[in-house]
């Protein structure tokens, strides 16, 4: 009876043993993985345009890193061949990269997709301007450079004028926005933001036909500066342009408050034009703005006079 005891003592001892040793390996796959990627989120957001809304069916968004690019945060070169004009062909298959060497020395081995966790749907961009955005897509990437961004676009695109939906024609469902300067990605958290350039994007070739030609701005805020103040009256139905060297960036002030803002601002000097487009109230401008990377400017209120 008392081998019997203890031959359950020895089998129990084993079982906990063996539980220990799988939780711990757990424990350090789960630090591993932490340790070795790390959390994009992307947020998306649009510049105003004269509709009531601008529909566009998102489906999927992949980020390209190249997992070769560690240690400099120096531009890569671009060598993305079938990037070269925003989008992709849909029928290509492939995202135009040939079995080259890119510019650092890296090879295509380096340069992976990864997808993203998304809401599939449809999204009013219109919904998200004068900067405000939304999160459209999260995951976990390896320690690298990002190099580009992919949309992949739904059917269901239209925009809506006077009350009346038109349909937005897609020449090709694959957009690929490609990064000026490559992001490195660290430890830690990692935000970027998309910035639809609605006025560009949305072409009427006719008077009932719309075409989609998305063209899309990629910015993170810490290397980018903003801009926001209040425009009075709202009578004036002011348009806000922000011109500089790199950037023509707009604005449409809050119909109840008249407050705006400016995001991605890549200037490090810009003009403030104040559009004043009804009732007699006069245009004005404020002039060389100064604004570093990360830096939030308010302005003192804006009064228009007529």
């Amino acid at each position: 009876m008392k081998n019997i005891r203890t031959l359950l003592t020895l089998v129990v001892f084993f079982f906990l043993m063996l539980l220990l040793i799988v939780s711990c390996k757990k424990e350090t796959s789960s630090q591993f993985a932490s340790a070795t990627k790390n959390k994009l989120s992307v947020f998306i957001t649009g510049n105003p345009v004269p509709f009531q809304n601008v529909f566009i069916d998102i489906q999927m968004v992949e980020v390209k890193v190249d997992t070769c690019s560690t240690v400099s945060n120096t531009e890569i070169e671009d060598d993305d061949s079938g990037d070269d004009d925003h989008y992709e062909g849909s029928g290509s298959g492939h995202d135009g990269d040939d079995d080259r060497h890119n510019g650092n020395g890296s090879d295509d081995s380096c340069e992976v997709w990864q997808t993203l966790q998304v809401t599939p749907g449809v999204y009013d961009l219109l919904k998200f301007r004068n900067g405000v955005d939304t999160l459209l897509a999260q995951g976990l990437l390896p320690k690298g450079k990002i190099k580009a961004i992919r949309l992949t676009l739904g059917t269901r695109n239209s925009v809506v004028i006077d009350s009346i939906t038109y349909p937005l024609n897609l020449p090709t469902n694959k957009v690929v926005i490609k990064i000026d300067h490559a992001q490195q990605i660290g430890n830690g958290d990692f935000k970027l933001n998309l910035d639809f350039d609605l006025e560009s994007s949305v072409i009427r070739i006719r008077d009932n036909q719309f075409v989609l030609d998305p063209r899309i701005k990629c910015f993170d805020e810490g290397e980018s500066g903003r801009i926001e103040g209040k425009v009075a009256p709202r009578e004036a139905k002011a348009i806000i342009t922000a011109l500089g060297d790199k950037d023509t960036l707009m604005a449409l002030p809050g119909s109840d408050d008249g407050e705006f803002k400016i995001r991605g601002i890549r200037s490090t000097k810009v003009d403030l034009l104040i559009d004043a487009t009804a009732n007699g109230y006069q245009d004005t401008i404020i002039k060389n703005i100064s604004i570093m990377q990360g830096q939030k400017i308010k302005l003192s209120a804006i009064n228009l006079h007529k």
